[in-house]
C-alpha cells in the first residue's frame, strides 16, 4: 500500500470494489513526530489534494491543520520554481504555516 499516487488510487478503488468499502480512513501517529518527507507521505498528500481525500494533521505544539476547513493562500517565490515539484513546495509551505 502507498506506492505512487496512481497505485494508491487503484488500491482505494480495489477496496471499494472487493471489500465493499464506502469510506477508508488511515491514521499515522508517532510520539516523536512523523517524517513528512517520505515518498509514501508525499504520495498520500498528492492523492488527497486531487480532491479524493482529506488531511488532518496535528503538530507537536498541538496546532491542528485540516485540509477541508482552513484554507490559506500562499505565494511561492519564483526563485524556487524549478527546485521542487509544486506539491512538495505546497507541503513545505503548509508545514511552515502550521509550525512544524
Amino acid at each position: 500500500m502507498f506506492g505512487s499516487v496512481d497505485e494508491l488510487s487503484k488500491e482505494m478503488k480495489d477496496f471499494q470494489k472487493h471489500e465493499k468499502a464506502q469510506k477508508i480512513k488511515v491514521t499515522l501517529q508517532s510520539k516523536d513526530g512523523l517524517d513528512t518527507g517520505t515518498k509514501k507521505i508525499k504520495s498520500s498528500v498528492e492523492y488527497a489534494t486531487r480532491g479524493t481525500g482529506t488531511i488532518v494533521a496535528k503538530t507537536k505544539r498541538n496546532k491542528t491543520y485540516n485540509s477541508t476547513k482552513k484554507r490559506k493562500r500562499v505565494t511561492i517565490p519564483k526563485d524556487a520554481k524549478n527546485s521542487d515539484h509544486w506539491l512538495v513546495k505546497a507541503a513545505k509551505k503548509i508545514a511552515e504555516v502550521i509550525g512544524t
